[in-house]
């Protein structure tokens, strides 16, 4: 998971590398741009280096099902929820999984999350790609997932950086 690269050389790499991120007014990196490294994969100065230039949160992280605060020696970046269970490259990049069998494990994970949700918040992270998922034999079952999703009361199609907004004002207030 991590490399031990040298912190210089990721900036020296930055700078050779065009700035990828979209720019808004005021050169102000846009909350909605999470950082995800290929393969979920960071170096030990990842964290700091993204903190570093204004990314507020990332999706690396698979082991929590609610948002959480960490520490880098730039201030704080928020880690929101990535799922490896219900992502459909793992589960389509083989013979192992159907599509029925994919949208019945969407409904299970969320019943679970969904469960657990009445005390605390869960985020459930589906990780889809359109090239996978948006094919026309599978299509169908994504949208029948988010319908069943979307007929529970309080469930919440929400943006990343909309996690974390509601995050931080509900959890993160004085901190």
């Amino acid at each position: 998971r991590h490399q031990p690269h040298d912190q210089h050389d990721h900036h020296q790499r930055d700078a050779e590398e065009p700035d990828e991120l979209p720019q808004r007014p005021c050169r102000r990196v846009p909350v909605d741009h999470p950082q995800r490294g290929p393969g979920l994969g960071e170096t030990f100065h990842t964290l700091d280096i993204l903190a570093e230039e204004g990314i507020q949160y990332v999706c690396d992280w698979v082991n929590d099902d609610q948002p959480y605060p960490m520490r880098t020696a730039h201030g704080r970046i928020i880690s929101i929820p990535y799922s490896i269970e219900v992502n459909d490259r793992p589960l389509f990049g083989g013979p192992a999984w159907t599509a029925p069998d994919f949208l019945q494990m969407v409904k299970d994970h969320f019943d679970t999350l969904y469960r657990e949700g009445e005390s605390s918040g869960r985020v459930m992270a589906l990780a889809l790609h359109p090239y996978l998922i948006g094919a026309p034999a599978l299509i169908k079952y994504l949208t029948e997932a988010l319908e069943y999703i979307g007929k529970h009361q309080g469930a919440w199609f929400a943006t990343g950086g909309e996690i974390v907004d509601w995050y931080c004002q509900h959890y993160l207030t004085g901190v």
